[in-house]
């Protein structure tokens, strides 16, 4: 199995049980006291722990993609570090300075290149996972990062959200709004609602009695594997 769909399969699986083990939590919640405040508490941290996850996995992919065929990465670096060297000591400096690196054979050894504080390649947009992808990737791979407009609203979405479960400011409470009322096609019809309390947007249930903070994983899923 290649690489990537390594990563794809590990985070399908990861997500599934993650989702097993949160739908048995709510079942040991129900009648209890406090049963409303309990899911509340449960869909919040399941849905952060969801994002998280997708950030990892963002981040586990493209390095599999760069281990696959390194050249564009390592030009894309070589590009960075010239303009580095230029702004700091001229055009001159920049042409004198020989850049070469073999071609990495281990992940940690793309790692080390692309993210070498270790601290995961991150995006904040759909917009970013596309910039990210074709600065680093080879063509063939990079084109499965231009994603639709409807993945493209639900990444977005993502982003808002985690940051608004991580932050619970009244500035990323104001963004999910817009990304939640900037919902136009009719795949995220089930996450295009009114905006109240956070958690009980999150543990409504559709017709067929999934929770959103289930739909939300489960949607993320579905667009790992067009990766």
């Amino acid at each position: 199995m290649k690489p990537s769909e390594r990563v794809k399969a590990h985070f399908g699986r990861r997500l599934s049980k993650a989702v097993a083990c949160h739908r048995g939590l709510m079942l040991v919640v129900n009648n209890n006291r406090n049963q409303a405040a309990l899911e509340t508490m449960l869909v919040e941290q399941f849905v952060m722990l969801t994002a998280v996850q997708w950030e990892s996995f963002l981040n586990d992919l493209i390095v599999a993609y760069v281990l696959m065929q390194p050249a564009t990465a390592l030009t894309s670096l070589q590009k960075r570090i010239e303009q580095s060297i230029a702004g700091k000591f001229g055009e001159t400096a920049a042409r004198c300075v020989s850049f070469d690196v073999e071609k990495p054979t281990r992940r940690q050894h793309v790692v080390s290149l692309l993210d070498p504080k270790d601290w995961n390649i991150t995006v904040g947009s759909a917009n970013e996972v596309s910039a990210k992808a074709n600065e680093f990737l080879a063509a063939r791979f990079a084109k499965r990062f231009s994603l639709g407009k409807a993945d493209a609203e639900f990444i977005d979405f993502s982003v808002a959200l985690r940051n608004y479960l991580g932050h619970l400011s009244d500035g990323s409470r104001t963004v999910l709004k817009t990304k939640i009322d900037a919902f136009s096609e009719t795949t995220n019809a089930a996450f295009k609602a009114t905006l109240g309390n956070v958690g009980v947007y999150l543990k409504t249930k559709d017709a067929s009695g999934i929770t959103r903070a289930v739909s939300f994983a489960s949607r993320l899923i579905v667009i790992s594997e067009k990766l």
